[in-house]
């Protein structure tokens, strides 16, 4: 066993090292808080780091996927706010490499700086989302048929979304009688 400090090759000293040696599978032992540590740390958000270990301005890493956090202004009332947006390629596809990272992040830089980028915000709710869909097919002949089929499916759908609202709040009204 060789030992951190210089020793004069006691063999009391050293016989007593080897009996008060704690086993690596203790709860309390280094390596198990090095573990718990770690399994929290992974769900951070961490910055990324180029090769000269100098980090990358808005670009971030967290789950071994790469977000780009980006100030956006909402053009309706013009509030800005900061959003972590995760990094895809041209195809939907996540992208695995930091260059592919830097890359998507500057094309994003790009587009917003255009005003072109894609909705960052969460999408409406179903019923603004049906409206707005219903209205957009348009008229005509065959625009006709198509949207009483479609209309017959977006109403389907409307009450399935009314009948497990009502589920939830059934059971939310047991629970506060409970």
């Amino acid at each position: 066993m060789r030992l951190p400090f210089r020793h004069t090759g006691n063999l009391d000293f050293i016989g007593l090292l080897m009996i008060l040696r704690i086993p690596n599978e203790t709860v309390g032992s280094p390596q198990s808080a090095l573990n718990r540590r770690n399994s929290h740390s992974r769900y951070n958000y961490r910055k990324v780091r180029d090769g000269r270990k100098q980090p990358i301005r808005g670009l971030w890493v967290r789950n071994g996927r790469f977000y780009a956090r980006l100030t956006v202004e909402n053009p309706i009332n013009g509030v800005k706010s900061v959003r972590r947006v995760p990094l895809v390629d041209k195809d939907g596809a996540a992208v695995h490499t930091i260059p592919q990272a830097i890359a998507e992040l500057k094309r994003l830089q790009t587009q917003r700086a255009d005003n072109n980028l894609p909705v960052l915000e969460r999408t409406d709710k179903f019923p603004d989302y049906a409206k707005g869909y219903l209205e957009s097919i348009g008229s005509g002949d065959g625009a006709k048929k198509q949207r009483e089929m479609e209309l017959g499916i977006v109403d389907r759908e409307m009450k399935s979304v009314h009948q497990v609202k009502g589920v939830v709040a059934d059971q939310a009204g047991q629970i506060e009688e409970f």
